[in-house]
């Protein structure tokens, strides 16, 4: 017994379609609309000698821990930003 007609039974079954549609058509949307960075993003980034010449630690152990730190951050906020 069917409560509603077995068309609209078919109109569910493909409604996958155009929901797959809907997703790609957002995902294109976002992808037009978000803005490019300024070409001048790392502008404000300390450079490497200078991140060397400053970051110091106990021993060259410390020091090379602490400065791979600040480079491991430094590129994670670059991947961020971009």
């Amino acid at each position: 017994m069917y409560i509603l007609s077995p068309s609209f039974t078919l109109r569910v079954l493909y409604r996958p379609r155009l929901t797959m549609a809907g997703a790609l058509l957002c995902l294109l949307a976002t992808v037009v609309i978000a803005q490019p960075p300024g070409p001048n993003y790392t502008a404000d980034m300390p450079s490497v000698d200078r991140v060397k010449a400053e970051i110091k630690g106990s021993d060259t152990t410390d020091t090379l821990a602490r400065q791979v730190a600040v480079f491991t951050y430094l590129s994670t906020y670059i991947q961020r930003i971009k």
